[in-house]
C-alpha cells in the first residue's frame, strides 16, 4: 500500500514538473552538468571548488551548470541527427562501440556537449585563478570588494563577476 501511494505521488509530481525538469535532472543533461563540475574540480583543486561553491560544491555547480548543459545537449543532439542522416553506417562506425554499434548517438551527444560545455568550464577556472591571485596580493581589499553584506562568499562572488567580465 505504501509503495503504490509512492507510485501515485511521484507520477504526479512528474505530471506536473513535465518532462523539462526531469529531464534537466537525469539523463544526458545531468551527465553532461556532471562532466563540467568534475572538470572544473579537478582543474581548480578540491579547495578552490569549494570556495566557488559553497558548502555543497558538487550539488551547487551542478544547479548553477544546467541550464547550458541542456543547451549543449539540445545542440549536440542536432547535430548528431544531421550526422546520422548523412551516413548511418559511417556514424556507427565512428561513434559505437558495442557489436551493432547501437550506442553510437548517445556517445556523440556526449561528446558534442562536452565539447561545447568545455570552454565554459575553461573560463570558469581561469576566473578563479584570477581570483585566487587576486585575494593574495591583497585579502583585505579583496574582502572588501567581493563580499556580501554578511561578509561572506567573497570568493564565489568574484568568479562570477570575473567569468562574466
Amino acid at each position: 500500500m505504501k509503495l503504490k501511494a509512492t507510485l501515485i505521488v511521484a507520477l504526479a509530481v512528474a505530471a506536473v514538473a513535465g518532462p523539462q525538469a526531469s529531464a534537466a535532472t537525469t539523463g544526458p543533461v545531468a551527465k553532461a552538468a556532471a562532466w563540467a563540475c568534475k572538470s572544473e574540480r579537478a582543474q581548480m583543486g578540491k579547495a578552490t571548488f569549494r570556495a566557488t561553491y559553497g558548502a555543497t560544491p558538487m550539488r551547487t555547480c551542478m544547479r548553477m551548470t544546467r541550464a547550458e548543459a541542456l543547451e549543449a545537449v539540445r545542440n549536440a543532439a542536432q547535430e548528431c541527427r544531421a550526422e546520422r542522416a548523412e551516413d548511418p553506417a559511417a556514424f556507427r562506425t565512428k561513434y559505437g562501440t558495442n557489436e551493432s554499434g547501437d550506442n553510437a548517438f548517445g556517445r556523440c551527444v556526449s561528446r558534442h556537449a562536452r565539447g561545447e560545455l568545455a570552454p565554459e568550464v575553461a573560463a570558469t577556472v581561469n576566473a578563479a585563478r584570477a581570483c585566487k591571485a587576486e585575494r593574495r596580493d591583497d585579502p583585505e581589499a579583496f574582502h572588501a570588494k567581493y563580499a556580501n553584506d554578511n561578509g561572506r562568499r567573497a570568493f564565489a562572488r568574484c568568479v562570477i563577476a570575473t567569468k562574466s567580465s
